[in-house]
């Protein structure tokens, strides 16, 4: 089941992040950091770098782990293009 965590676009110049924080409470959606990020230019760009970090606690155990975005799909003028060829 996917979640929206941003209900509008959020436009951001180069070099520019923003955080995300979700609850680490929540009982469902299992313990990864995936997200699925659709994103969209006006002109040719590469591809933006998406990061996802997990941390958390019990027990007096700490463990933390990062995910990097990996490219599933791209349109390129409207088409799907097959990233493998990229």
């Amino acid at each position: 089941m996917l979640k929206e965590y941003l209900d509008h676009a959020v436009e951001l110049r180069p070099l520019q992040s923003i955080w995300l924080i979700v609850d680490g409470q929540k009982e469902q959606g299992g313990t990864g950091t995936n997200f699925l990020v659709d994103w969209a230019s006006q002109v040719p760009v590469k591809a933006p770098i998406v990061e996802s970090m997990m941390a958390g606690s019990s027990y007096q155990l700490g463990f933390s782990y990062k995910s990097e975005s990996v490219v599933v799909k791209e349109w390129r003028y409207g088409i799907e293009t097959n990233v493998d060829d990229l």
